[in-house]
């Protein structure tokens, strides 16, 4: 709004609304300011100032898109609105989740079902909307499965030393009883 003729020195009021327009898909445009002759001169929805000759007023917006990034385990970051040809960074902590038999472990970031980066802090160039997810791997937990076999190989040893500790000799003869005498 504040189209129009207006004397010299006359206030020229201009105004928009609103000022961000959320686009439904991970896109949107948001107010940047008003600029006459590529110069900004506010940075408000609402503008005043005085007229002095003929010009063209612009309302200039910005292009933002989302990136969602998520994880099943840990703590992913890096989510928010992002200006078009920005960097963002993903990151994820920790990269291995330890269980008692099997551990996860990070494998990457997948962007619409393919692996984009293996690295835990994925640094990119936002060019449109993003759906990030960390994909995990399931590992055995080589310390506890060789704890584990330790144990049982000391449990075995043992078995077998007490059952050969244990295999009786046949016990010695007798020896003969006394003689006895008869009177």
């Amino acid at each position: 709004m504040g189209a129009g003729l207006y004397a010299k020195g006359q206030t020229v009021k201009v105004s928009v609304t609103p000022q961000t327009v959320d686009h439904g898909n991970g896109t949107r445009r948001v107010f940047e300011g008003w600029y006459v002759e590529g110069k900004k001169i506010c940075d408000e929805t609402i503008c005043s100032f005085k007229a002095e000759k003929p010009a063209t007023i612009e309302a200039k917006w910005r292009t933002e898109y989302y990136v969602n990034v998520s994880s099943k385990l840990g703590e992913a970051s890096g989510s928010g609105w992002y200006e078009k040809g920005s960097a963002a960074v993903a990151t994820i902590k920790p990269t291995t989740i330890e269980g008692i038999i099997q551990n996860q472990v990070f494998a990457g970031w997948a962007a619409d079902g393919k692996i984009v980066s293996t690295a835990s802090t994925y640094a990119f160039v936002v060019n449109g909307p993003v759906n990030l997810e960390a994909v995990w791997k399931t590992e055995l937990n080589l310390l506890i499965v060789a704890a584990i076999a330790a144990i049982l190989l000391i449990v075995v040893i043992a078995i077998i030393i007490l059952a050969k500790a244990s295999k009786k000799k046949p016990p010695p003869s007798l020896p003969p009883p006394p003689p006895s005498y008869s009177r």
